[in-house]
């Protein structure tokens, strides 16, 4: 009885991994993709905060919540929101799969910025350039295997870094590094 139900959660989670890979494999043909990242929004703009899984994603944009407050700054999506180019605009969507938070708004927001966050005892940032900032990024979305898709994800992504600012940010996770 046990064994089954473990094998009937093991099924499941493979089931939803498959999903979640064909939907933000489908977004390419929809002029999106998925990014890695904790999202929020502050005045009408998204900032989405990228980084490798335990690095402090969430832990900071609930520093955002806590500095200006919980309806200041909404969580869009706490994992992996989708950015769309829809009619020259990008923009930032909530999904349904936002990682062990489970915080997500059904929402579209214009893209304030990308950053690339990592661990430092200082708090720092500095903005990149797209060369800096393209393999950073690359390393955090799904990469197609299929040429063509590859293709759609590299146009997109060059329009997102010929639009919208992305920072490197060191942060020690105090309430400073919001400030």
């Amino acid at each position: 009885d046990f064994k089954k139900k473990i094998l009937f959660c093991l099924v499941m989670m493979w089931n939803m991994f498959i999903l979640v890979r064909h939907f933000y494999e489908a977004l390419l043909h929809f002029n999106g993709f998925m990014l890695h990242s904790s999202g929020i929004v502050k005045d009408g703009r998204a900032y989405l905060f990228s980084a490798d899984p335990g690095t402090g994603k969430s832990t900071h944009t609930s520093l955002w919540q806590k500095y200006f407050g919980e309806d200041e700054a909404k969580i869009i999506n706490d994992d992996k929101p989708a950015i769309r180019l829809v009619d020259g605009e990008l923009y930032v969507y909530g999904t349904p799969w936002s990682g062990k938070t489970d915080k997500n708004i059904n929402m579209r927001v214009p893209i304030g910025a990308i950053v690339c966050l990592e661990r430092s005892e200082n708090n720092w940032v500095k903005e990149i350039t797209p060369k800096e900032a393209i393999p950073f990024i690359l390393q955090q979305t799904i990469r197609p295997e299929n040429k063509s898709e590859m293709i759609n994800l590299l146009t997109i992504l060059d329009k997102v870094l010929r639009t919208i600012k992305v920072y490197r940010m060191g942060c020690n996770m105090d309430m400073e590094a919001v400030e």
